[in-house]
């Protein structure tokens, strides 16, 4: 079993809206379940991109549940359970607090304690992102594409 964890800040241009970038990746030859990992809130949205075809799953209200390609996280109340089956790889954008709303158009608050497809929020580019970003070679790599994206939508 290997778990692997990088992060990397924005560019000065980003670094008023992103806090960072970040690529988790679980790899496991005999198909188990990762441990069970306990995150504690800190303050802000996520939108993560799922790199592969194995999707973790989170545990709410006492059941676990796969979560969906490209997703987002909305900001949390309590600790967070979370487990990857087999290879799972995946990429996230952490926004500060109030860059969710600017680049979305939507309030944080939907997203308060839960997770939410990408596609509930009827943002058409968000596909063609999460491919460009399934094809990167490295988190600096996937990094770079997620900026052009940011910056449009900026």
């Amino acid at each position: 079993m290997n778990i692997v964890y990088e992060e990397i800040k924005p560019s000065a241009a980003l670094q008023p809206y992103v806090d960072s970038y970040w690529l988790q990746s679980f790899s496991e030859t005999n198909g188990q379940l990762s441990p069970v990992q306990r995150c504690v809130p800190f303050g802000m949205t996520e939108l993560i991109v799922h790199l592969d075809d194995n999707h973790c799953e989170v545990c709410m209200n006492g059941e676990w549940s796969e979560l969906p390609q490209i997703f987002l996280a909305g900001i949390y109340r309590d600790p967070v359970l979370w487990r990857s089956p087999g290879n799972t790889r995946k990429f996230g954008i952490r926004l500060k607090p109030e860059t969710f709303h600017m680049l979305f158009k939507a309030p944080a608050s939907k997203l308060f304690s839960d997770y939410t497809s990408f596609d509930n929020l009827e943002v058409k580019d968000a596909l063609p992102l999460a491919e460009k970003l399934i094809r990167a070679g490295s988190l600096q790599e996937a990094a770079v594409m997620a900026e052009e994206y940011l910056m449009q939508r900026l």
